[in-house]
């Protein structure tokens, strides 16, 4: 996989993305967009925390 999101060559197409995702959170009255309360942000987390990091390839 390659990381696109620092290239200067994709930044417009992904301003372009970036705008339509804010349009349609705002269309459908997420909270992340409208400023309501986040309930899932203060949920406690019961999942598994103890996940390998795997080493970076060379």
């Amino acid at each position: 996989m390659n990381n696109l999101a620092g290239d200067p060559t994709c930044q417009a197409e992904m301003k372009k993305l970036s705008e339509r995702l804010t349009e349609y959170l705002k269309k459908t009255g997420d909270p992340r967009e409208t400023s309501r309360e986040i309930m899932w942000d203060k949920w406690p987390y019961y999942g598994r925390n103890n996940w390998k990091i795997l080493p970076e390839k060379e």
